[in-house]
């Protein structure tokens, strides 16, 4: 039987961050690449070496970012193969991508649970997510000045998205350096800082 572990946002936006990743996602770049391998893995062999890398990390924020993408490019892995796969329900490297999602969410959710006030939860980056997204939305109108783009813009505020590891406060800050780097550039205060300095009072 195939299960179905649908599409996250971080699922659904690792693609476009493949080229564009933090230091923990780079780690769990390289880790994936060492301890995956299509058709020689075993679920459990997988699932000991994650648990043994977690403890590298003392924050769960670092944990939970290093877990998410591992179980992202599980899940962009397993769907890449399932769909060439000619016998899908017993095949034993869909056995190893499902069982290893499966244990390995249990694992997330635990260390989410564990989360303090002032780290960001799944639910929580999402929201935020939404957010920037929606700030984004409101630039595209705005006349920027000579010295930036809207795509430098957008590049800086989803470059935001890639730091919900640290804490809330230390994130507020990433935040307020951007704020004012956009001030410097020269663009309209008001029409693009409010936005963010609502963000900012969320904190």
């Amino acid at each position: 039987m195939i299960i179905s572990f649908g599409k996250s946002s971080a699922y659904l936006s690792m693609k476009l961050k493949l080229f564009s990743m933090n230091i923990i996602q780079k780690q769990a770049a390289d880790f994936y690449q060492m301890n995956m391998r299509e058709g020689r893995t075993k679920h459990q062999a997988f699932i000991d070496v994650v648990k043994s890398e977690l403890y590298n990390y003392r924050k769960q924020a670092h944990k939970m970012e290093f877990l998410q993408w591992i179980l992202s490019k599980l899940k962009m892995d397993f769907d890449s193969h399932y769909e060439e796969c000619e016998n899908k329900e017993n095949c034993q490297i869909n056995e190893t991508y499902e069982n290893s999602l499966f244990f390995l969410q249990i694992e997330l959710e635990e260390i989410e649970a564990s989360l303090s006030e002032n780290d960001f939860t799944s639910l929580a980056k999402t929201e935020m997510d939404l957010k920037l997204n929606e700030i984004l939305d409101q630039m595209k109108t705005v006349q920027l000045g000579q010295q930036i783009t809207y795509d430098d813009i957008k590049s800086e505020i989803e470059e935001l998205k890639d730091f919900y590891f640290l804490n809330k406060k230390n994130w507020k800050q990433l935040l307020l350096g951007k704020l004012e780097d956009f001030t410097v550039a020269g663009i309209v205060a008001e029409k693009i800082s409010k936005p963010l300095l609502e963000l900012l009072k969320q904190f």
